[in-house]
């Protein structure tokens, strides 16, 4: 990974913010893990959800999950290994990415604001939890700068996008 970028983890703590009063009810929520890579042309994220909730809230979660799990159960009702789940990937841009983004406040950039956007199925689709359990956390800084480069360098996409074809070739026809 180059010098210029710097690696930032945010964790953001699990939360208790149910209400009686429907507008005011948030419900709970996890713990979650902010893996960010910031450059000169902007950040980008990938965000983990823990299984680790507030005390008090687990009956609330068993209540509100058909599976009847508690959160730290390590496998669902079928079987199947539950963990970190990569729930969003996404980006922090100085400036619009696209027509009618709206600015938001932001505590990666050091303008204080970007227009930021995700993906909640990308992290799930591109195995970004796989990676950082069987490969560790480096895998997911790699991740994040080929992210980096897809977002804002079309220079860097275009040569990624023919690294991955000719290494496909190479793999097809290794006589070449």
């Amino acid at each position: 990974m180059k010098k210029d970028f710097e690696r930032i983890v945010n964790f953001s703590r699990p939360f208790d913010k149910r209400s009686d009063i429907p507008n005011k009810n948030y419900g709970i929520g996890a713990m979650n893990i902010w893996f960010n890579l910031k450059g000169a042309l902007g950040a980008v994220h990938v965000r983990f959800q823990t299984p680790f909730y507030l005390p008090e809230t687990v009956d609330e979660y068993r209540i509100g999950n058909k599976n009847k799990t508690l959160p730290t159960d390590i496998r669902d009702v079928q079987g199947r290994a539950r963990g970190f789940d990569c729930v969003n990937v996404g980006y922090h841009s100085p400036k619009p990415m696209y027509d009618g983004q709206t600015k938001e406040d932001c505590n990666i950039l050091d303008e204080g604001y970007c227009y930021c956007d995700g993906s909640f199925s990308k992290g799930e689709y591109d195995g970004v939890g796989e990676m950082l359990y069987r490969r560790g956390e480096e895998a997911v800084w790699e991740y994040l700068e080929e992210h980096y480069y897809a977002i804002f360098s079309k220079e860097r996409t275009i040569k990624t996008d023919l690294k991955q074809m000719a290494d496909n070739l190479k793999d097809l026809f290794p006589f070449f």
